[in-house]
């Protein structure tokens, strides 16, 4: 599974990785569900989003602890 479909599935949690995923499904205005304006599918795409519009070093650490439970999902 691509890390954007797995952090689209964490957006009911009630957790900093929760929050990112909510703002990730809101960067593109459609929500939840396939969308063809998405572009990020990957944790350094999701950085790269997070830096280019001047992220908070919060949702850096969301970033990285996301990447890290995602990666474990996917051993």
């Amino acid at each position: 599974m691509k890390f954007g479909a797995w952090l689209t599935a964490q957006d009911e949690r009630l957790d900093p990785v929760g929050k990112l995923a909510r703002d990730y499904l809101g960067s593109c205005g459609c929500g939840r569900g396939s969308c063809g304006r998405r572009r990020v599918n990957s944790v350094a795409g999701v950085r790269r989003d997070i830096d280019h519009h001047g992220g908070h070093p919060d949702a850096l650490d969301a970033l990285d602890q996301a990447a890290a439970e995602w990666r474990s999902a996917q051993e």
